[in-house]
């Protein structure tokens, strides 16, 4: 089956939490009898479960994480193997499978940041799983939350903003009252300004588990949220 190829820094924007996904130097697999060789090849081709993305820290780039297999005994796993690949990897990735509606994901968050520990088909397995192996700080998520959802990054040269919705408010749990008036709204639409709310919105997803990825619009003009009303429903002072 044909799978659209994708750049790592794609798959790494593109990708949910959970999905499947095959990496390829695009090199024609040897015979496993020339046994280095093959070797040589299943370092730059193989398939593994997407479970973790670590956003860009000082002068390393961004990067994700594959579960690539297990190696153990009858049903004991002794040791699990993950490739760490940086969005500059040259290898082209293609999303074979994705989470499907009404599965639960395990998270745990590492350094900040959700981790995927096991994709269970539905809540009762999900919970069947944790019980047989306890761990601790472990959010079950549907899949649906782990699809990245796309949010405008807007920019001009004095500030910027992120753009949402009342219902992207409501699926993290807040609400237009929950931020300053810094912040601008028309009908369903708010822009969060930069220096607060924006941040208290992105940290609200991670604590539920929510994928998103941010669309950078630039303009070397006054931006048009300016002109739009100061958040009415601000309780808040100006941060």
């Amino acid at each position: 089956m044909f799978h659209t190829p994708l750049s790592a820094q794609q798959l790494y924007d593109e990708c949910p939490l959970g999905a499947l996904v095959r990496f390829s130097d695009g090199a024609v697999e040897p015979s496993q009898r020339h046994r280095r060789k093959h070797a040589a090849w299943r370092s730059s081709n193989g398939t593994g479960r997407l479970v973790r993305k670590a956003p860009p820290k000082q002068a390393l780039p961004a990067s994700f994480t594959l579960h690539v297999g297990n190696f153990g005994t009858d049903d004991v796993t002794v040791v699990k193997a993950y490739r760490v690949f940086a969005v500059t990897s040259p290898l082209s990735f293609a999303i074979v499978d994705k989470p499907r509606p009404g599965q639960v994901a395990l998270l745990n968050d590492d350094l900040g940041m959700p981790s995927l520990i096991h994709l269970a088909d539905t809540e009762a397995d999900a919970r069947s799983w944790l019980t047989a192996h306890p761990r601790d700080n472990v959010r079950l998520v549907p899949a649906e939350a782990l699809v990245p959802r796309t949010f405008t990054y807007l920019q001009d040269p004095g500030h910027r903003w992120l753009i949402v919705s009342c219902g992207d408010l409501a699926d993290a749990g807040l609400s237009p009252a929950d931020f300053s008036s810094c912040s601008y709204g028309s009908g369903d639409t708010i822009a969060l300004e930069e220096d607060c709310d924006m941040p208290s919105f992105l940290k609200r997803l991670g604590e539920r588990g929510i994928s998103y990825r941010l669309r950078e619009q630039h303009t070397g003009a006054e931006a048009h949220v300016r002109r739009w009303a100061a958040n009415p429903q601000s309780p808040a002072e100006p941060c």
